[in-house]
């Protein structure tokens, strides 16, 4: 290729009067020389928001012109995508499938959560905005929405994602917030196997004590109130739960051993019934044991009548021994999956 003069087909040539390039100025010269041309085909990072895009030398250019010259020289051209009258081209699908769609009836939340070899995340439902007739459910983070039912609109199609779209505080969010949802519903299934174990224990309790009803009314509404000075009385199929007038009584000394203690109330020579503390006219008497003694809880202390009423060791407490079989769920797929595929987070 001819830059400066002419050269003709028998080889004549004719210089050129004065020819000027990076290396000086020359006179009356002919110069030839050839073009190479580099073609290079790369993705470039883009803000539609910014309208900036970033050429791979650094230079960053306005996004809507196409055409820009770099750092090093050489010219760009791209073209741009049209984010169509609704915007949803702005828009890349990260995954499209199905996944668990949890609503919290307490809470009135709506969670959608995915635990796969890839994906793992968890994203609760803030709002609904409608775009063109398409649902875009909002979440707790600002850049990712979900599309109940996607598959059937031909506005969102799932493509190749490029890596430089992954925003890495979306990626590292969302799986925090997947760690937080994860914890919750761990804590609230220990909260209901809790809640179910004493529910079932409870239920338990309820049928023993309601079948010794008609011969101990006063034991059984003592454990249905769960405190003292309560009586029952037993009418055709009912139960009704008396509460008594509470009085002062003094221990009353007597030379024979009683289920009951014996006590004295203005005057009147009574006893004290154990557990439910009802005072009655009559003392069942028993023989005088002193290896397995009456004992009665006066206060914080313990008492034994031998007959007559002394101090005594706390006898063992007796506490349920039912092992949890609520057991903890590691989420084994947090390390490599996330809002995106593990493949793309590689390139």
């Amino acid at each position: 290729m001819t830059f400066a003069g002419w050269v003709g087909p028998a080889g004549d040539c004719k210089g050129e009067t004065k020819y000027v390039d990076a290396y000086g100025v020359f006179n009356d010269v002919v110069v030839t020389g050839w073009i190479e041309i580099e073609l290079k085909d790369y993705t470039a990072k883009v803000s539609l928001d910014a309208n900036k895009l970033q050429l791979s030398s650094g230079t960053v250019c306005e996004a809507s012109k196409r055409t820009c010259i770099g750092g090093d020289g050489s010219t760009a051209f791209w073209s741009t995508v049209d984010a169509g009258d609704c915007g949803l081209n702005k828009y890349s699908v990260i995954y499209d499938g199905f996944m668990d769609k949890v609503e919290d009836a307490d809470e009135k939340d709506v969670i959608y959560t995915l635990e796969t070899a890839e994906y793992a995340f968890a994203l609760m439902k803030k709002y609904v905005e409608s775009v063109c007739g398409l649902d875009l459910i909002h979440s707790e983070h600002p850049r990712l929405l979900i599309v109940e039912n996607a598959g059937i609109s031909p506005m969102l199609r799932k493509t190749d994602l490029a890596a430089q779209n992954i925003d890495q505080f979306a990626y590292t969010n969302a799986k925090f917030l997947y760690v937080e949802k994860h914890l919750k519903g761990q804590l609230r299934e220990m909260y209901y196997k809790i809640i179910n174990s004493k529910c079932e224990l409870e239920r338990q309790v309820l049928e023993n004590t309601l079948s010794i009803a008609a011969s101990q009314p006063a034991e059984v509404a003592r454990k249905i109130m769960k405190d003292e000075g309560y009586t029952g009385v037993v009418a055709a199929e009912v139960l009704h739960i008396v509460k008594c007038t509470r009085v002062e009584v003094h221990i009353r000394k007597t030379n024979e051993c009683y289920e009951q203690l014996p006590v004295s109330y203005n005057n009147e020579t009574l006893f004290l019934s154990p557990r439910t503390r009802i005072l009655v006219g009559n003392g069942k008497q028993i023989t005088c044991e002193g290896r397995m003694p009456s004992m009665f809880k006066i206060g914080e202390q313990w008492y034994r009548s031998l007959p007559d009423i002394i101090d005594a060791p706390q006898p063992e407490i007796l506490a349920p021994r039912e092992m949890p079989k609520w057991k903890y769920v590691s989420p084994e797929s947090l390390a490599i999956g996330g809002i995106s595929a593990s493949a793309t987070q590689e390139n």
